[in-house]
């Protein structure tokens, strides 16, 4: 729950990482599932990678397999920022999440500082 500078409005550290995510728009009835991957992941958020447009202010259900966890992170998150990546031909997207538990805010909290920790060393 450290942040990293005065300049950095984040309530948490964030760890660059590269996790397979699945999602699906909350406004689409469909519900249908999207694949994308995660690039960097804090406490409250996310940053996306997708070949799928989404807009600022949109909410997603968003299922991340996360490492130590059994089953997938699931959480409500809402696009914060998008850009587009000619290169890639992809978006990247940032995401707060929105209905996050406790327990699960906790060990990713607790897994990135580890990570920092050894790295520091």
């Amino acid at each position: 729950m450290l942040r990293r500078n005065k300049k950095d409005k984040r309530a948490f550290f964030r760890l660059r990482a590269y996790h397979l995510v699945k999602f699906s728009q909350v406004s689409d009835s469909q519900k249908v599932m999207h694949f994308a991957s995660l690039r960097d992941l804090s406490g409250g958020g996310g940053r996306l990678l997708t070949e799928k447009k989404l807009t600022f202010g949109e909410i997603i259900q968003i299922f991340v397999n996360y490492p130590s966890l059994i089953e997938p992170v699931s959480s409500l998150a809402k696009v914060v920022w998008a850009k587009w990546l000619p290169k890639t031909k992809k978006f990247e997207i940032g995401l707060n999440f929105l209905d996050l538990g406790d327990d699960i805010r906790k060990e990713i909290v607790s897994s990135i500082d580890k990570v920092r920790k050894t790295t520091r060393s």
